[in-house]
């Protein structure tokens, strides 16, 4: 009987065929590549980077350092910039994340670039290689939260409310500003539930408990009143 043959002569794809098959991957999760020469001074974009920046997709995929510059938001212009010079320097992985302006629509939009240069025997960088993705949505999201946080901290300062937050899991509290407040505990006193405890009538401790285990009841519907 014949034996099952290695699986990288089954699997792995060869030459320019397993290349075509990489780069329609790449492609269709929304990933947009690019190749930078510094000793031939030329890029190379996929499609989806040309789509990306809003210019028309060259078949050749031939770009230029100047294409990317001109994009770049001018609030998010030096971190860019200095993100890439500091990866270069240091020969680390090149990771930031900024705006870019769009050049058919003058949308923004959010970017996530991830590369790595190459350098000759010398220490010259001759190459750079990476991925981009798009951010905005995740940014605007994350936008979004923090905007609901400051109206929720706002909104409880004014009411006077404290808001505590014991993560049972990992065993984590938190106290808000005006929770400290309310029971007189200083900005530098780590939170911990004994000096709650010590805080509380004798007469409510006993209730109190109780309250906080039928919180806890899995057959329970989760509301904690006391």
């Amino acid at each position: 009987m014949e034996s099952d043959p290695p699986v990288a002569d089954v699997a792995a794809p060869h030459g320019k065929d397993g290349d075509a098959r990489l780069r329609l991957a790449i492609e269709e999760a929304g990933l947009a590549t690019w190749h930078t020469d510094f000793v031939a001074v030329k890029s190379t974009w996929s499609p989806n980077h040309f789509r990306l920046f809003g210019y028309p997709v060259d078949p050749t995929g031939h770009a230029t350092f100047a294409m990317w510059a001109s994009r770049l938001h001018p609030e998010d212009r030096q971190r860019a910039l200095t993100d890439l010079e500091s990866a270069k320097r240091e020969h680390t992985l090149y990771r930031s994340e900024y705006r870019i302006v769009r050049a058919d629509t003058g949308d923004i939009v959010w970017i996530e670039p991830r590369g790595r240069f190459l350098y000759d025997a010398e220490g010259r960088a001759t190459h750079l290689v990476g991925v981009c993705l798009e951010t905005t949505m995740r940014k605007h999201a994350e936008e979004r939260l923090v905007w609901r946080e400051e109206q929720l901290a706002l909104a409880t300062r004014l009411v006077g409310i404290g808001v505590f937050d014991h993560d049972h899991l990992e065993n984590r509290l938190y106290w808000s500003r005006q929770f400290r407040q309310i029971h007189d505990m200083p900005p530098h006193v780590a939170p911990q539930l004994d000096l709650l405890d010590a805080q509380i009538y004798h007469e409510d401790r006993e209730p109190l408990r109780a309250a906080v285990q039928a919180a806890h009841d899995p057959e329970g519907d989760g509301q904690f009143s006391f």
